[in-house]
């Protein structure tokens, strides 16, 4: 169909030009090579301003659909670390009667793949903080408390996963899983320290082969960890906020944790996968520390968190605004959305009342 429109243009076009009084000169030349070409080139720009012509109608269109998605309540904002920016504008112009409700299976949420998004979140958080703002922070408990097998804890089992290549995770769950029933057999009454012991073993064996695999791959991970990017600069036309001022004092402790695990002209073949446990760890203990001392409130989750979310609610709960990640089966990264539907609010909120019943029966 769009192959004859396109016939009919050309053939309108032709018949246009037919009577003009150059058309007899141009038909007689038109066996020439070099006039051939300059009426294959005239027609070829000719069918440039018709696409052109296209092109902006097209973008027009694109154009019209955004405006439509921004207009709506709940939209797709990308693949991570895409949204990491959306979380940002969810902390501008806080007042101190807002809520802010987070919860994140890490802390150091976006700290390498987006270091400036980090401490930009950062500095609203300590502002409004220290403005008398409420901010509750959800995330995976970093504590080894002995009460569960070390496998079965969620951060561990996190780092294992991101530490350890996919495609040996089953050789190591398989081999976990023989290397236990001999260990029984041979112990019915195995004491934890065996179990731990085999898991820190499997866990470097793995993280070995997944290093070895790529050796120039690992090197650059390393690198990126070690990039002095994340630390703030302030300069004389604009010095540090006091907000400002504490985002750099907490990022100078993460460079020294990182310095201390991985750092210090270590050779990456000397690092261990217990070095990057060590490092998450170090890292999360900082920003703890950091946010337990200006007032917002920690609360350590031990249960498999299924999104990770960001948000801010005015004072006067009518005005919600939320930014959603959730682990996609077919994505190696999380899928982010913002929302200002109240519904999603109501959610977060409920979640957050049942990690804190959840919690005052554990210590009942």
């Amino acid at each position: 169909m769009a192959d004859t429109e396109e016939k009919d243009k050309e053939q309108r076009f032709l018949k246009r030009i037919s009577k003009t009084k150059g058309y007899e000169l141009l038909s007689a030349f038109i066996k020439s090579a070099a006039v051939g070409m300059l009426f294959a080139v005239f027609c070829f720009g000719y069918d440039v301003y018709h696409d052109n012509e296209q092109d902006k109608q097209l973008q027009a269109s694109v154009d019209k659909l955004a405006k439509i998605e921004q207009s709506l309540s709940t939209r797709y904002l990308g693949i991570f670390p895409e949204y990491i920016s959306e979380i940002t504008l969810l902390f501008e112009n806080l007042e101190p009667s807002d809520t802010v409700i987070i919860f994140e299976d890490v802390l150091y949420y976006g700290i390498k793949s987006r270091p400036k998004e980090f401490c930009a979140m950062n500095d609203k958080l300590f502002e409004h903080a220290m403005h008398g703002g409420s901010i509750t922070v959800v995330h995976y408990n970093v504590e080894r408390s002995g009460v569960k097998p070390i496998w079965e804890e969620i951060f561990h089992k996190m780092i294992v996963e991101s530490r350890i290549s996919a495609k040996y995770i089953p050789d190591m769950n398989d081999e976990r899983r023989s290397e236990m029933r001999r260990l029984r057999e041979e112990n019915p009454r195995m004491d934890r320290s065996v179990w731990v012991e085999l898991d820190s073993t499997l866990c470097e064996k793995y993280f070995a082969m997944t290093r070895d695999d790529n050796p120039e791959k690992f090197n650059k991970d390393v690198a990126v960890y070690l990039d002095k990017g994340l630390i703030p600069v302030a300069s004389p036309d604009r010095p540090f906020t006091k907000a400002e001022n504490i985002t750099y004092q907490m990022c100078l402790e993460i460079d020294s944790v990182k310095e201390k695990y991985i750092g210090n002209n270590k050779p990456c073949e000397k690092i261990l996968f217990s070095d990057y446990e060590k490092m998450y760890r170090g890292m999360s203990e900082v920003i703890i520390k950091y946010y337990t001392r200006y007032g917002i409130d920690m609360v350590p989750l031990d249960e498999y968190l299924t999104m990770s979310c960001w948000m801010s609610q005015k004072g006067n709960r009518k005005e919600v605004q939320t930014v959603l990640a959730f682990p996609s089966k077919y994505s190696t990264d999380e899928i982010g959305f913002y929302s200002q539907d109240e519904a999603f609010s109501q959610y977060i909120t409920t979640m957050l009342d049942g990690v804190r019943q959840s919690q005052r029966n554990n210590n009942q």
